[in-house]
């Protein structure tokens, strides 16, 4: 219990100077100049570096949990680490211009959608390692509260997700004009993004409330902060398009310039590092100390055993004695008999 507070205490002593300094690491980016040299400001470079780092270290910390852990847990972060290693490569425009020639080839793939197909293809592992998430977490149902909270959030999602449609739907005048907006493929995608934050996000509260029992083997906030740091990253656009009034396109024209979505972003690729390095730290103390547990547990087996092996030793000797006893009382009763003359 003495070492189990001691680690909760260095936990909260890391979290208290981690998040004011992701938080000021995010929030420079708007701040920083934007004019440029050759095409390219400080705040750019700062932004691209700082997410590209950001990528790059949670890929590492994946890789190096994978392997800590085994089964389904290692699975977890094995699929984590592709994830993250897409969206890596998806930042970096060398990555585009080979992807772009090669699937601008294919008659039946527009160029304007090959960057929203290859973003949507990290979904893939994402979805595997949720998957393998799931078979650890012993909670699997929520309160009425949880519940709540959810379905809210899903609605506020989808509302954020699909709000140009919902107001083309309730606004438009005519449906000739409505039909063919809503059957473009963006649509499409806007509802796979929903639909794998729908997913993850009852996952976050499930983790959340394991957090909360008294035995929380193998599952710590750091799973929540994780969990969360990716629904952030993921749905974050949509909101900032729903309060600046911009478009994804007007958006991409300044991507990683320095603007306040790229704070964003960065933020909660940042928090996934947190979580993290804070699975990776926190749980190998927990790891030690249920070893040390364990050898302690097992020490005490040992030493009972030991005491019934004696027990049964003092049992055994005193049968043998006993049956001693019983030949010798054997031997006198038929020395008797022989001397009755009777029986001589």
């Amino acid at each position: 219990m003495k070492a189990r507070r001691v680690r909760q205490l260095e936990l909260r002593r890391l979290l208290k100077i981690a998040i004011p300094a992701i938080l000021i690491l995010s929030f420079l980016c708007p701040t920083l100049p934007k004019d440029t040299i050759a095409g390219i400001s400080i705040s750019s470079v700062y932004t691209f570096n700082l997410m590209m780092l950001a990528l790059l270290v949670s890929f590492a910390l994946s890789i190096k949990l994978a392997y800590t852990y085994e089964g389904s847990m290692s699975k977890t972060f094995t699929y984590l680490a592709a994830y993250f290693l897409i969206i890596l490569l998806a930042n970096l425009d060398v990555f585009w211009d080979v992807m772009t020639a090669a699937l601008s080839q294919q008659s039946y793939i527009p160029i304007t959608y090959t960057s929203i197909i290859i973003a949507r293809v990290a979904y893939i592992p994402l979805a595997l390692s949720r998957i393998h998430t799931v078979r650890f977490i012993k909670v699997r149902s929520m309160n009425i509260y949880e519940k709540l909270i959810v379905m809210s959030a899903i609605i506020l999602i989808f509302a954020a997700v699909m709000y140009p449609y919902i107001s083309l739907i309730f606004f438009s005048e005519s449906i000739a004009v409505m039909i063919p907006e809503l059957m473009k493929p963006v649509v499409a995608i806007r509802l796979v993004d929903f639909t794998m934050v729908s997913i993850l996000l009852p996952l976050l509260l499930l983790n959340l409330h394991q957090y909360m029992m008294p035995s929380r083997e193998r599952v710590t906030l750091s799973i929540g902060a994780i969990v969360g740091g990716i629904i952030m990253s993921m749905i974050v656009d949509y909101p900032y398009t729903v309060i600046t009034g911009l478009t994804h396109a007007e958006m991409a024209l300044t991507f990683r310039t320095g603007t306040l979505y790229d704070s964003l972003l960065v933020l909660s690729y940042l928090i996934v590092v947190l979580g993290l390095y804070v699975q990776m730290n926190y749980d190998e103390l927990a790891q030690r100390e249920f070893e040390k547990e364990i050898a302690g547990e097992i020490g005490e087996v040992r030493g009972e055993v030991e005491g019934v092996i004696g027990d049964l030793g003092g049992v055994v000797e005193d049968m043998g004695d006993g049956a001693g006893k019983m030949r010798d009382t054997e031997s006198k009763l038929l020395d008797r008999f022989k001397k009755r003359p009777g029986n001589r």
